[in-house]
């Protein structure tokens, strides 16, 4: 197999405590020219699952170079296996997903800047992920595009993968027929459980970013780590994804959209595995295993007041007039919630010294958006719910000044009917796969 030959596009996926038939399924729908970079990685010493995904990963190889192991996995997919699972490879306990995005995007960094990907885009996603047809349009449309794309983000949904059990149609004695009934209907339930879950979590996606785009944020984007498609230069400038144990993506992006745009593309969703895991201390999986662990989800998962955004939206469009003001807090004295807002946590003063530093009004806009970024953000939500508006179920926030397609929720079709109105792609069910539990 020639090493050197030229890849139109590279794909960038972490993996632990994966099945190498199962991450298979992520590029299956895609026939570009491609090279997969896998970051088979954990820090534990007896993780055998990962063991065994690294054993057959690397079991068809036909070049290896230390840690590093490259396999054709058909006419137009290659795909690099790091191991970072062997003894002198693994991980440390303080290191995880951030570090091994971080290493898979540098390798790719490295194979666009030498000519052996085409396309300056890198594109991340994970093991549970299932790519459209159409996934690298985006970022070969954006290519030759005259606007400076840092990012692109695309649409995802999650899907629940039905239990094997409930479909394998094998023949049951008559004996065990009351057994395999009971089995059954606990599974059901285990499903309707998990469904009322994922679409809750969604939804609180969804619904943050809907808000931050009706406060004109210019951080209203989905920060869901395998959805992210990064240029290559602006991945360099950015000095890479944060080695973080959770929230890299976040991070990741916070810093790109200060080099450039961070696009939401308009593509098919990617399919996201609705699946619940503890590797983690907060994401898709530890957040769909809290829902469920509620006695009563749809009445005790909470989201942001509607109230806080309109205070967002508010102080973004009076941050600008601070330059024309003697005092930042001029700016806000016919308003007591932002007014105390800015003189408590010395958002009021640290924005005077740069007005004072700076030498024109241009330049102070462009600060006060770098300044005040998704990190800031996310800050200022959780003051105002802390300090004035307390988070409510999703029932209460439906009563509220904002269309959310139904006025009152009492089951999953009213779950579906907001995550539609917030934009959220329709939903999928695979009943060939099993529902999977992640350590």
């Amino acid at each position: 197999m020639a090493a050197t030959i030229a890849y139109e596009h590279c794909l960038v996926i972490p993996a632990r405590d994966e099945n190498w038939h199962e991450i298979q399924q992520v590029w299956r729908n895609l026939t570009a020219r491609i090279v997969v970079i896998l970051i088979v990685n954990t820090s534990d010493e007896d993780d055998h699952e990962t063991e065994r995904l690294l054993t057959d990963a690397i079991s068809s190889h036909q070049l290896s170079c230390g840690n590093l192991y490259l396999s054709r996995l058909s006419s137009s997919i290659d795909c690099l296996i790091v191991d970072r699972v062997s003894k002198n490879w693994i991980f440390k306990q303080t290191e995880g997903v951030g570090l091994a995005r971080k290493i898979g995007a540098d390798i790719a960094l490295s194979m666009i800047s030498s000519g052996l990907v085409t396309n300056p885009f890198i594109n991340n996603t994970d093991a549970d992920a299932q790519l459209p047809s159409d996934y690298f349009d985006a970022s070969q449309q954006n290519t030759a595009s005259d606007k400076k794309i840092a990012a692109i983000v695309r649409p995802f949904r999650h899907v629940l993968r039905s239990d094997q059990a409930l479909s394998t149609g094998e023949e049951t004695s008559m004996k065990d027929a009351p057994y395999q009934v009971q089995f059954q209907a606990q599974t059901q339930a285990q499903n309707q459980a998990q469904v009322r879950a994922m679409l809750l979590y969604e939804i609180s996606l969804y619904y943050y970013v809907n808000r931050l785009k009706h406060a004109n944020s210019p951080y209203a984007f989905h920060t869901v780590g395998s959805t992210i498609t990064v240029n290559a230069k602006d991945y360099a400038l950015v000095r890479g994804t944060p080695k973080r144990l959770a929230g890299e993506d976040f991070y990741l992006l916070n810093k790109l959209a200060k080099t450039g745009l961070v696009l939401s593309a308009s593509s098919a969703p990617i399919e996201l595995d609705a699946r619940v895991s503890h590797r983690t201390p907060f994401g898709t999986g530890s957040s769909i295993d809290r829902i469920q662990c509620l006695s009563n989800p749809i009445e005790e998962n909470l989201y942001y007041q509607p109230a806080i955004f309109e205070l967002l939206k508010a102080l973004l469009a009076r941050l600008p007039l601070i330059w024309d003001e003697n005092k930042v807090a001029h700016t806000f004295r016919h308003d007591d919630l932002l007014a105390n807002w800015g003189a408590e946590t010395g958002a009021f003063d640290e924005i005077g010294k740069q007005k004072h530093r700076l030498k024109s009004r241009q330049v102070f806009v462009k600060f006060l958006r770098d300044w005040f970024d998704g990190f800031r953000t996310l800050k200022f939500v959780h003051y105002m719910r802390d300090k004035h508006y307390p988070s409510q179920p999703i029932g209460w926030i439906c009563k509220q000044d904002i269309d959310l397609g139904v006025s009152t929720v009492s089951d999953t079709s009213d779950l579906r009917i907001i995550l539609s109105k917030l934009g959220c792609p329709p939903a999928s069910v695979h009943p060939e796969h099993k529902i999977t539990t992640r350590k």
